[in-house]
């Protein structure tokens, strides 16, 4: 079977669950480093579609008079 494709949503459960199972606090040492290691992962995940997703939000997307796409940075600082 294949993997399914990790998505922003499935990682944040993903991490919400493991979270609560490191609160249990009622966990073997060595299953608790794997999931933290984890939700390291998951996190480090999450924080890079974030980004990526601020990077699309953040341009400007036109079309040129000769039909090209142009890209521009929005500067949105101190909003």
């Amino acid at each position: 079977m294949g993997r399914k494709k990790l998505t922003f949503e499935n990682a944040m459960e993903s991490l919400e669950e493991i979270v609560q199972q490191l609160e249990t606090g009622d966990i073997p040492l060595n299953e608790l480093i794997d999931k933290y290691n984890e939700g390291m992962k998951l996190s480090a995940f999450c924080l890079s579609e974030l980004s990526r997703a601020e990077q699309i939000i953040n341009t400007e997307i036109t079309v040129d008079k000769d039909n090209k796409i142009v890209e521009t940075k929005l500067n949105l600082e101190g909003e």
